[in-house]
């Protein structure tokens, strides 16, 4: 199913969760047990920026923020269940260690602290050193697909700022990239 989605036949897949507020990962989840049943190499990613209930301090989780991650680079991270971060001395987990705690693998941690084009630079350079044939980036419950003066929308500067990423890794490596979007819902529709 996946390669019917890509469009092509891929043996590597790394599955983002777009969105600010962690249930983007949580959603993602599906997409990456799907590879992983269908035999691919799967990695699993998220954009480190929590909800303010969880996270006071404003703005994306810096990799420099970490603990218990390995960066690799000012914007990447391999992160895993016991990675935190400390935020003006707060201790923030953020929702994709929840996840790798779950299923008991390691992540790809990604700060958006940076410009579009620096954070895709460095998410390309990942692409093409670890083989990465496409890139699947899931937004939960559309926020991506907004104009921006909806009411009820969550964190449509992460998505769009997330979607912009992609493009650029896309333009960069020629790799695919595919925007999934899980958990739609109609604003205003009960």
């Amino acid at each position: 199913m996946i390669d019917e989605i890509i469009g092509i036949n891929i043996r590597s897949v790394l599955v983002i969760g777009i969105g600010g507020g962690g249930g983007d990962v949580v959603g993602s989840t599906i997409t990456y047990s799907l590879a992983i049943n269908e035999d691919k190499n799967a990695v699993l990613g998220a954009v480190l920026w929590e909800r303010y209930v969880n996270d006071i301090v404003p703005g994306p989780i810096r990799i420099q923020e970490l603990k218990n991650a390995e960066a690799i680079g000012n914007y990447l991270a391999i992160v895993n269940g016991d990675t935190y971060a400390v935020r003006e001395g707060k201790h923030v987990i953020p929702q994709i260690a929840n996840v790798l705690s779950v299923i008991k693998d390691d992540g790809l941690g990604i700060s958006i602290s940076g410009s579009v084009n620096n954070v895709a630079k460095e998410l390309s350079d990942y692409v093409n050193k670890y083989g990465i044939d496409a890139v699947i980036g899931i937004d939960v419950g559309g926020d991506v697909l907004a104009l921006g003066n909806e009411d009820g929308l969550y964190s449509p500067l992460t998505d769009s700022y997330s979607v912009a990423v992609l493009s650029k890794v896309q333009e960069i490596t020629g790799v695919p990239t595919v925007l999934g979007i899980t958990g739609w819902r109609r604003r205003g529709v009960r």
